[in-house]
């Protein structure tokens, strides 16, 4: 479903595809650079020159808690030079 915030929209859809439940949340803001999507995961990084306020703590806190549950989260674009697409992926037992 789509809301609204300094972002922009944001969207969130569950699916099931192969065995898997994958969870995704993807909005119209900022892009995040190539070489910053694996450091966006790390505890209290911040993307410089995003202007998102913050601790940098959110991310990691979703990772560490989408690895306790056996799944695995990835960033892309959601698309060329518009918003983040965050991929959460968990096996169904």
């Amino acid at each position: 479903f789509p809301s609204h915030d300094s972002t922009g929209i944001i969207g969130c859809r569950v699916m099931q595809k192969k065995g898997e439940m994958l969870f995704v949340v993807e909005n119209d803001g900022v892009p995040i650079p190539d070489q910053e999507k694996q450091r966006v995961f790390i505890p209290y990084y911040r993307v410089l020159g995003a202007g998102s306020s913050g601790s940098g703590l959110g991310l990691a806190i979703v990772e560490e808690i989408v690895r306790q549950c056996g799944g695995k989260i990835r960033v892309e674009d959601k698309s060329p030079n518009n918003g983040a697409r965050f991929v959460l992926t968990f096996p169904l037992v």
